[in-house]
């Protein structure tokens, strides 16, 4: 259910950013909120798509939920310090609330496949803030 919520998601905010390209494009910092919105929503797409394929072991699956994590993590650091090194003017509190929201909704999956790499009991229970927190 929350893979094709965040599949159905991302293909809107795909859908949106593309009718109002031109609009995206001309602004500074605007693309990078739209890859924010994708990457988040995708790697929900990618944890539930992982938890999904049969008879693998804890420990597999632990490195796929973390490689998906650190891999959208990653991607959203570079976007923030892309924005922060732009000087738009904006309030440096909007940076920080995004880095919270992005903070928030990330780790959980790292801990969870951490959890899962060393085979520790209940660590998919880890999962449900990540589903609950994409901004």
């Amino acid at each position: 259910m929350q893979a094709s919520a965040a599949a159905t998601l991302a293909g809107l905010v795909f859908v949106a950013a593309s009718i109002n390209l031109p609009h995206i494009v001309s602004r500074p910092g605007l693309p990078g909120r739209v890859i924010e919105a994708l990457v988040q929503f995708v790697q929900v797409l990618f944890v539930c798509m992982v938890i999904a394929i049969p008879r693998q072991s804890s420990t597999v699956l632990g490195v796929e939920v973390l490689a998906v994590a650190v891999l959208s993590w990653g991607i959203q650091i570079f976007v923030f310090a892309r924005y922060h090194r732009a000087h738009l003017g904006h309030p440096r509190r909007w940076l920080q609330l995004r880095v919270v929201q992005t903070h928030v909704a990330t780790i959980p999956f790292l801990i969870a496949g951490g959890c899962l790499l060393f085979s520790l009991r209940n660590a998919l229970y880890w999962l449900v803030p990540g589903f609950f927190f994409p901004s």
